[in-house]
């Protein structure tokens, strides 16, 4: 599911997601989120 990231967003994902979880940003093509244990690295 793609939806709009803000840094509040990509802020809180860590606690509304499990790790491994990948989340895609709607406007931007290929930029993706993936949840890890501790923090979620953008990639």
């Amino acid at each position: 599911m793609a939806t709009k990231r803000t840094q509040a967003k990509v802020d809180k994902t860590r606690h509304d997601h499990e790790p491994g979880v990948q989340i895609y940003d709607a406007d931007v093509s290929g930029l993706r989120i993936v949840v890890g244990k501790k923090t979620p690295a953008i990639n």
